[in-house]
């Protein structure tokens, strides 16, 4: 059984929150939290570590024993996104006017994430992707951006592009 007292709270000064100080767990590197003062940490801490164990539960991955050292960060899949490649690249050039390597895309990421780049956001993500790609995204706007791809991709192959004539 995981128990949160035998887990070490470390509290520093939260530079850039003047007063303030972070309080964290360090085998948990999401059981972090900002405090006002020193006694607040078990409080804030606790309900993150037991949503976190629950987490790694759930998900049938190892917790971490106590005094064991920093947390291993494991980053989401992104094989679906890797798949559309050239086009990945091309879509964060030609729409969002940056490049694919700047970001780390997985196979759980939404546009909403990189609406900052334009000024309009999704309505000119919407837009762009209309001139350039010839396909309307608006109504799987919200869709994990692997799906909006594939669409993407599948209107401009030659048979999507037929079929666009034909119409």
């Amino acid at each position: 059984m995981t128990n949160f007292k035998d887990y070490k709270i470390r509290i520093v000064d939260a530079h850039n929150y003047p007063g303030q100080f972070v309080a964290s767990i360090e085998e948990f590197y999401n059981v972090i939290a900002i405090i006002d003062t020193k006694d607040k940490a078990e409080t804030a801490l606790r309900p993150l570590f037991d949503k976190e164990i629950k987490r790694l539960q759930d998900a049938n991955e190892t917790i971490p024993l106590p005094d064991s050292g920093k947390a291993k960060v494991t980053f989401a899949a992104d094989d679906k996104i890797q798949a559309l490649r050239p086009l990945v690249d091309d879509f964060w050039d030609k729409i969002l006017g940056t490049s694919y390597s700047t970001s780390f895309v997985s196979d759980n990421s939404y546009f909403r994430d990189w609406e900052f780049h334009l000024p309009d956001g999704k309505k000119d993500i919407i837009a762009k992707v209309k001139t350039v790609y010839n396909t309307d995204i608006e109504p799987i706007y919200d869709r994990p951006i692997h799906e909006i791809l594939r669409t993407i991709k599948k209107n401009n192959s030659f048979i999507g592009r037929l079929k666009r004539i034909i119409k």
